[in-house]
């Protein structure tokens, strides 16, 4: 009986109710003698983890669910993180259980209707993607909600259709943050290919730029070639140069690349994402030089 109740709470990321162990036969008077032995700590009203257990973020996240009961499940920011959106970090506990059930003080109260979007995600009860993006919004900027849905759509999570579907149902403030970030970004546009992409692409909105074309294909004799992004009526691109390093094969061939480019009359401009995502305002500066750069050549021609 000991070790199946051990392994009920590894199972947990170390979290155990009252009611778990008493079913596999563990008493009052054991927990009592397990806590004064340290090897399990009180954390909440029923709520035990095993002492020497890592007291990670899923560890919260555990004893949040097991506070709020069995129907309950994480919503918002800790179901993004569970999915492994883009933008949302682990950290926050984000439990929520519907309508006509009980609660603690901590957990959300959601609808009805969200009970029945609910999915086992890595072993946790978890709001699905369509429905974690709609009620993201109701805790993050947008640039947040754009970046989560960008790498959904990435992954092939989920399709713009089918978010578009269900925000349309959502009366939440989270789903009108849903809908403004699909309107802007539009339906038939492709998913940026790094949060480093969506985070540029958010860079040039800043500056009031119009969304430019990504992958955009380019044919220079006879080849093609791609660019991340691209304002092809000023031959204006950018490039964001990913984290992992080129070969010299791999370098040769980039360079080659961007010389056919520039040969064809196109100025190219390259990023990093510790550039855009940690120096956005420099990325700023030189993209808004870039464009008056074009812009005056245009005018001249």
């Amino acid at each position: 009986m000991t070790d199946k109740w051990v392994e009920l709470a590894l199972s947990q990321s170390g979290a155990i109710t009252t009611a778990q162990l008493a079913g596999r036969g563990i008493s009052e008077y054991q927990i009592r003698e397990m806590v004064a032995e340290g090897i399990l700590q009180r954390v909440a009203r029923g709520v035990y983890v095993v002492c020497g257990t890592d007291g990670c973020w899923r560890r919260s996240l555990w004893v949040g669910l097991l506070r709020a009961g069995p129907r309950s499940f994480v919503c918002r920011r800790s179901a993004a993180a569970l999915w492994g959106l883009d933008g949302v970090d682990p950290g926050f506990v984000d439990v929520a259980v519907g309508r006509g059930h009980p609660r603690w003080s901590g957990a959300i109260r959601l609808g009805a209707a969200a009970e029945l979007e609910v999915v086992g995600v890595d072993g946790i009860r978890a709001t699905t993607v369509e429905r974690t993006l709609v009620d993201l919004g109701s805790v993050v900027p947008p640039t947040i909600v754009e970046r989560s849905l960008e790498s959904a759509l990435r992954r092939n999570l989920v399709t713009v259709d089918r978010i578009s579907d269900v925000a349309r149902s959502a009366r939440s403030g989270g789903g009108n943050a849903i809908r403004e970030v699909i309107d802007r970004r539009g339906v038939s546009v492709l998913p940026t290919e790094s949060d480093a992409e969506t985070l540029f692409n958010l860079i040039a909105r800043e500056l009031g730029l119009p969304d430019p074309r990504r992958q955009h294909l380019v044919i220079l004799r006879g080849r093609k070639y791609r660019l991340d992004f691209a304002w092809p009526e000023l031959r204006l691109a950018v490039e964001i140069d990913g984290a992992s390093a080129h070969g010299l094969g791999e370098l040769a061939a980039d360079l080659r690349r961007q010389n056919q480019i520039l040969l064809d009359g196109w100025l190219v401009m390259r990023f990093t994402w510790h550039m855009v995502a940690r120096d956005p305002l420099s990325v700023k500066r030189d993209l808004q030089a870039a464009w008056v750069t074009r812009s005056v050549a245009l005018s001249w021609r």
